[in-house]
């Protein structure tokens, strides 16, 4: 027969033997940990992938603007005169429309529209500001200003228009991770389609044939 206190010994042993086997079985709380660990990441990563499909969307939008008032520019035909003012602006306007339904309810402070003829020297490498125009937040470039004209665009003393459209994009901030201000913005130059040059209300030369 054990003694009475070897026999306790055993029997508390065998019951702490048990509970532990119980414990290790049991494992009710373990999905809760872990949602508690992902569900945030989760959140996160969802979050992300709002921002940046709108950020793409907003991209994509941008592209097709600048490609469409560039080329409605490019198109003016010199049987209607020169272009005046009011029928730049009124190309220009047209980006509020192609940028919808981020442009809706007059929402154009953060869209900048900026249409520039240059013509270049005679080695086709630099062009002059002619003229140049601007929409909603954008800034027209000075006239006779410069830039470096990439190699093959123009033929020399030849003219081209620089179409350039941006939109300032501020996400939501995610959390601890707050995002800045993207700067989602395009440029195309294309050649006047009409004649060799579009003349406006400030440039006309007689060479616009």
């Amino acid at each position: 027969m054990l003694h009475p206190l070897t026999a306790f010994t055993a029997r508390a042993r065998l019951a702490a033997t048990r509970r532990l086997r119980a414990l290790k079985s049991d494992e009710s709380g373990i999905a809760a940990v872990e949602a508690a660990f992902v569900f945030p990441i989760m959140v996160v990563v969802m979050a992300m992938i709002v921002v940046f499909g709108q950020a793409f969307d907003i991209k994509r939008k941008v592209t097709q603007t600048t490609e469409q008032v560039t080329n409605l520019v490019a198109l003016w035909p010199l049987a209607s005169g020169n272009m005046q003012q009011t029928d730049i602006d009124g190309y220009l306007d047209m980006a509020a429309l192609t940028m919808l339904p981020y442009s809706a309810n007059g929402n154009t402070g953060n869209l900048s529209v900026v249409v520039t003829e240059y013509q270049a020297n005679a080695a086709a490498t630099v062009g002059t500001a002619l003229w140049s125009e601007a929409q909603f937040s954008g800034v027209a470039r000075a006239t006779n200003t410069t830039i470096t004209l990439p190699a093959g665009l123009v033929a020399p003393n030849g003219y081209v228009i620089l179409g350039e459209v941006a939109w300032s994009y501020t996400p939501l901030n995610i959390g601890p991770f707050p995002l800045t201000t993207m700067s989602l913005h395009d440029s195309i130059f294309l050649s006047p389609r009409q004649h060799t040059c579009v003349a406006t209300w400030i440039y006309h030369p007689g060479t616009c044939t």
